[in-house]
């Protein structure tokens, strides 16, 4: 059966820091491919601008992914009306494909907020989780919630080892506002897409 990996988020703008965690995960757990699902519209952030043009979005993952052979695009989640939610998601993956074993890869803050996210019985039920330590985070400070989400939600939970890059979209964006160059935060033709665009520029 093969496996793979689901990595999610908003990608504004994706920057190597996303493609390193993925590779981390990839690598670790064996994974036959990944996915990079950017969010359509976020149900967490909601207010009109506050995450920029899906397309765009899109368009600058194809860029960060180049020429990786492990790694592509989906862009099923942008393709959906309304807000999008990894529950929603995971079933219509499963659904189109029972023969794929998918494992959603999130940070060690991502998985403390698991169980307030929509229907995440759903989301344990359909995948196992992939989890990038961060920060201080360590197995054995996880160890509760790991064993709350495997007795309330059946989760099959494991640890990759991940020393985070200190890149940020908030960071990038803030560089960008400011004039400031990106050198060695995104591959150069993420970066000229930016320009080419003009986003980031403001707010």
């Amino acid at each position: 059966m093969k496996t793979i990996g689901i990595m999610g988020g908003t990608f504004d703008p994706p920057h190597f820091g996303h493609l390193y965690a993925a590779k981390a995960a990839y690598e670790a757990a064996r994974l036959d491919h990944i996915l990079f699902i950017p969010n359509g519209t976020p149900a967490y952030k909601t207010s009109v601008g506050s995450v920029s043009d899906k397309e765009h979005r899109c368009e600058m993952l194809q860029r960060l992914m180049e020429g990786e052979f492990w790694c592509e695009l989906s862009r099923m989640e942008c393709e959906r009306e309304g807000n999008t939610y990894t529950a929603d998601t995971l079933l219509e993956l499963t659904r189109g494909h029972p023969d794929i074993q998918y494992e959603l890869i999130v940070g060690s803050d991502s998985l403390k907020a698991m169980a307030n996210w929509y229907h995440p019985e759903m989301i344990f039920r359909l995948a196992g989780v992939i989890v990038l330590l961060r920060d201080q985070d360590t197995p054995e400070s996880l160890a509760e919630t790991v064993k709350r989400y495997e007795t309330e939600y059946g989760a099959e939970i494991c640890f990759v080892p991940f020393e985070k890059q200190d890149i940020s979209s908030t960071q990038i964006r803030e560089r960008i506002k400011n004039g400031e160059k990106l050198t060695g935060l995104m591959p150069e033709g993420v970066e000229q897409y930016i320009a080419e665009h003009g986003l980031y520029r403001q707010g």
